[in-house]
């Protein structure tokens, strides 16, 4: 019976695929523009937003592992991590990374430290419930300066977020600790060769590189889909059933884009004068594009992707309701800072989308070098 229900469920599914498929098709052929317009604007974040401000840390959280530094993180911050977050030392550089770098740095650090099997499969899946977080270039500078034209909602989203990153962390551990998990922690000897300096920097940039090229392609194709799935009747049914229980236009497309992907949600949020909380859900719950790209990144170790969507949505939900609390418990001077802007927010002529281009070319023309060399070698 179960086997039965299953199997209809699979072809239920797979209908469904097929159908939604077919009526993105026929609307981007009515609506070419709309299409073109999204996968520009997705163009724009990623060459003004994602690659300057993930590229170099995403190689670092890649070369700490691949050059051997972790094993000195892991002789000086085991008695910490391990008190702190029934974590091995080596896993410090990447928790402090994916405090300031942003969501899939985290996730990158975690999957090179997994592969070169310096921590488990429950460390791994505990790691990525809270070393996921956007960096203080998107929370301070975009969010706070950018968008909402305030300096100090972006630092106390930003603060906010570190909280809940170190408490989640702190109660997985407890957790681990009462269900007895095995505190796996790579014995390393002095014997142990590590990768020379060259081979581990090309070997990094070469991962970084491939990472970035796939999460680029994956946000111009989320960014293309909003743009077309907001001139669906779909869209516009469900926009008005929302308004039958009290949530307005502004708020609900804020929070179906903000689900999909956090930069569009982020700026929608904005140019329709939507409250802040949804930005602060935003920010904390991450996207399903998001989500996407570090599953990507994670598609060769045990990765637990259902708890990890649980953990993001109860992340998202808290950060919003503390920021809420926050916001509504300042002392009075700083009460009338907070408000959002009346004005459309528009990506362009920034001075990094030259740099960002010219980095794309140098990564696509490194791979291929080095792919090419390791052929002829072979």
């Amino acid at each position: 019976m179960y086997y039965h229900a299953k199997s209809i469920f699979k072809k239920l599914k797979s209908i469904f695929i097929i159908l939604i498929t077919i009526a993105f098709i026929i609307k981007i052929t009515q609506t070419p523009k709309t299409a073109a317009k999204g996968a520009s604007q997705g163009l724009n974040f990623c060459l003004e937003m994602l690659i300057p401000s993930l590229f170099i840390f995403m190689f670092l959280a890649a070369f700490i592992v691949n050059s051997g530094i972790s094993k000195k993180f892991q002789k000086l911050f085991s008695p910490v991590t391990k008190f702190l977050f029934y974590l091995p030392g080596c896993t410090a550089p990447v928790i402090i990374l994916s405090l300031i770098g942003g969501y899939p740095v985290g996730a990158k650090g975690a999957q090179t430290l997994f592969l070169k099997k310096e921590i488990n499969k429950e460390q791994l899946n505990r790691l990525m419930c809270f070393a996921v977080n956007a960096g203080p270039a998107f929370i301070i500078n975009i969010v706070g300066t950018l968008l909402t034209k305030n300096y100090l909602f972006g630092q106390i989203l930003f603060l906010t977020q570190i909280f809940l990153s170190f408490f989640i962390s702190f109660v997985f551990g407890i957790i681990a600790k009462i269900k007895k998990r095995e505190f796996y922690e790579k014995k390393f000897s002095d014997t142990d060769k590590n990768i020379c300096l060259s081979d581990s920097l090309i070997l990094s940039c070469v991962e970084t590189s491939k990472t970035i090229v796939n999460m680029c392609s994956l946000i111009i194709l989320f960014c293309t889909i909003i743009e077309v799935i907001q001139n669906l009747d779909i869209y516009t049914l469900l926009i008005n059933k929302l308004k039958l229980i009290n949530i307005n236009p502004a708020t609900s497309k804020s929070i179906i884009v903000s689900l999909l992907e956090i930069t569009s949600g982020c700026f929608m949020a904005t140019n329709l004068n939507a409250p802040l909380i949804i930005i602060a859900f935003a920010v904390g719950y991450g996207g399903i594009c998001a989500h996407l790209q570090i599953k990507y990144i994670l598609k060769n170790t045990d990765f637990n992707y259902l708890k990890f969507c649980i953990v993001r949505f109860l992340n998202g939900t808290v950060t919003a309701l503390l920021t809420f609390f926050i916001l509504n418990n300042l002392p009075e001077k700083y009460q009338n800072a907070f408000s959002t802007l009346k004005h459309p927010i528009l990506i362009s002529n920034s001075a990094t989308k030259f740099g960002s281009i010219v980095l794309i070319c140098f990564c696509i023309y490194f791979v291929l070098s080095v792919n090419s060399h390791m052929r002829t070698k072979k």
